[in-house]
């Protein structure tokens, strides 16, 4: 198998000037009530995680994964695809792509007829976001007894979606912190009245709550004070009210985020 490893240092790209990841503000701060919002209580169809990556442990565990039932990933992947199947203790089979990263069927059949142990689920990914037609792999999943579940970490989730993504597979996994200003999030979606997995999984305390909170003010901190310092005036003048709002704030035996007098 070759390996293709891209090192953008000796592309000479220009410098970032926005974050491509989600940057912190004031406005998406909300206090919960009661552990969750009412909308989330009456959702059976989501479950809530840190990562998505449990997410998909959840999943792969709900389609009998396990020591003799293997898991299609494909070749193409990183390593939070992989962890929960070997959490699982199964077999993970990688199954070939193209080079616009769409899956070769000829080579996905082959391995299916051969595959021992034989698979019970398959991930399939919207690769950088980009929708994927599922139809015809849902079709060979079918045909096959096998679980079709879609992999949207790349792809922007709102609760008002009404289009396809996602809706494909009996399961689907998120990564909302991806693109929200949080510090952290994965939701697992179950699709076409499947059932979400029994969890024993707890809204976390307080003071994890406050420990995420400092956690991305501290990035951002960083992010802020390493910037390209070419930035316009008005750019320059927020910057200096994070730092000076952060100033106030301070760590009180790691655990819980307090204001200084």
């Amino acid at each position: 198998m070759d390996i293709v490893r891209f090192d953008a240092g000796s592309s000479k790209l220009p410098r970032v000037r926005i974050s491509a990841l989600p940057t912190f503000s004031f406005r998406s701060v909300q206090l919960r009530r009661q552990g969750c919002t009412p909308e989330q209580k009456s959702d059976t169809r989501h479950r809530w995680y840190s990562r998505s990556r449990y997410a998909l442990t959840d999943a792969l565990r709900a389609c009998g994964v396990g020591p003799n039932a293997a898991v299609l990933i494909p070749a193409y992947h990183c390593r939070t695809m992989v962890d929960p199947g070997l959490r699982l203790n199964t077999t993970v089979q990688l199954y070939s792509l193209h080079r616009d990263l769409t899956v070769d069927f000829a080579a996905l059949e082959s391995l299916l007829n051969k595959c021992q142990p034989q698979p019970v689920a398959l991930l399939a990914v919207h690769f950088f976001g980009i929708q994927q037609d599922m139809s015809r792999l849902q079709a060979l999943c079918q045909s096959y007894g096998i679980t079709l579940i879609e992999d949207c970490s790349h792809c922007f989730w709102h609760p008002s979606m009404r289009d396809q993504l996602g809706r494909v597979g009996r399961y689907s996994i998120w990564s909302p912190y991806k693109f929200y200003p949080c510090e952290d999030g994965g939701i697992l979606q179950a699709n076409d009245g499947a059932s979400l997995p029994s969890s024993t999984s707890l809204n976390p305390p307080w003071r994890k709550e406050a420990e995420g909170v400092y956690r991305l003010l501290n990035r951002s901190r960083k992010q802020i004070q390493t910037a390209d310092q070419h930035s316009s005036p008005q750019l320059l003048t927020k910057r200096q009210e994070v730092i000076s709002l952060w100033g106030k704030t301070s760590w009180s035996g790691g655990r819980a985020l307090q204001t200084s007098t």
